[in-house]
């Protein structure tokens, strides 16, 4: 049996599994934030991340006709909401606020597209172009682990794409030869779950040590003391002599 996606939602139990598997690894990671590093930008990014593939779990789930209007405006919204979750991370790329608005401007406008004119192949492919260059980004600044996550995340998209038949169908039934039991979104949520996964473990690490990735090229918090206060550099060149009064 296979799936027509221009007929039938996909209704797979392994898609909307790991669509709410995807949700929970985000919720996980946005709760690390709160306890923790306390990033808004980067809370926004795993809440916007969270519901977003936690209402396709939803459509994937309890919906079978693409034309229900509850059902395509359900998934509409979650498309919507990862793309809206870009900006977010990218704003822990730079403290430019011009940059901010230019970064913001594209995504706000691809994921109206997404709701009102249903464009989702185009976010599709805004995430995998987007997801590609902070992968590299994270790579330029020597942070593998996010590097890795995000570059998980971006294979996901091109993995979807080339088994979903927006680029080619040849070896899809090969793969995946009962896609009602496990597809090719079943396999793109996975990707999608395991770059997450590792950027939250990128996270963990830097509240361990006490650092942030509040903008290009790095900074860190400085170190805590003994007492639990940030250590304060005392040495001759931050305080040079005075001349006695006396």
């Amino acid at each position: 049996m296979s799936i027509d996606p221009a007929n039938t939602v996909d209704n797979a139990f392994s898609t909307f599994l790991t669509n709410y598997f995807v949700g929970g690894i985000s919720g996980c990671a946005l709760l690390m934030q709160c306890f923790f590093k306390q990033d808004p930008y980067l809370m926004a990014y795993f809440l916007l991340q969270s519901v977003g593939y936690s209402y396709a779990g939803i459509y994937h789930q309890f919906f079978t006709n693409p034309s229900d209007p509850a059902g395509k405006t359900i998934f509409l919204f979650s498309v919507g909401f990862t793309v809206l979750a870009l900006p977010c991370l990218e704003f822990t790329l730079t403290e430019n606020t011009r940059l901010r608005m230019c970064l913001a401007v594209p995504n706000v406008a691809v994921a109206f597209c997404v709701v009102a004119f249903e464009k989702t192949v185009f976010a599709a492919l805004w995430c995998l172009g987007s997801f590609a260059v902070i992968s590299v980004v994270y790579m330029v600044r020597r942070e593998i682990l996010r590097a890795l996550g995000n570059a998980t995340i971006t294979i996901g998209f091109v993995v979807l794409g080339v088994f979903s038949g927006v680029f080619c169908q040849c070896y899809r039934n090969v793969v995946f030869p009962d896609r009602l039991v496990f597809n090719e979104n079943g396999l793109f949520h996975i990707f999608v779950a395991v770059g997450l996964f590792l950027h939250m473990m990128a996270e963990a690490i830097d509240a361990s040590n006490g650092t942030t990735t509040c903008a290009f090229g790095g900074c860190k918090q400085a170190p805590a003391n003994e007492d639990g206060e940030d250590a304060v550099d005392e040495s001759p060149e931050q305080y040079p002599p005075t001349a006695s009064p006396y």
